[in-house]
């Protein structure tokens, strides 16, 4: 939650992580450029990362 308002973004993969459809609030998106991982690891650890960083220079 970020300003009062949640944001959601899901990300599907299959066994070997390689992202196979993702998607979600475009300010997620935006912010975070899932699209340019391959491995949903690493996309979901961007995700983490952005929004923590969102949350710090907001409050």
């Amino acid at each position: 939650m970020l300003d009062g308002e949640k944001y959601i973004y899901s990300i599907e993969y299959n066994e070997q992580y390689q992202i196979t459809a993702g998607g979600g609030d475009s300010f997620v998106a935006d912010h975070a450029d899932v699209e340019n991982y391959d491995d949903a690891r690493k996309a979901a650890a961007a995700l983490i990362t952005q929004m923590l960083l969102c949350l710090y220079i907001s409050s």
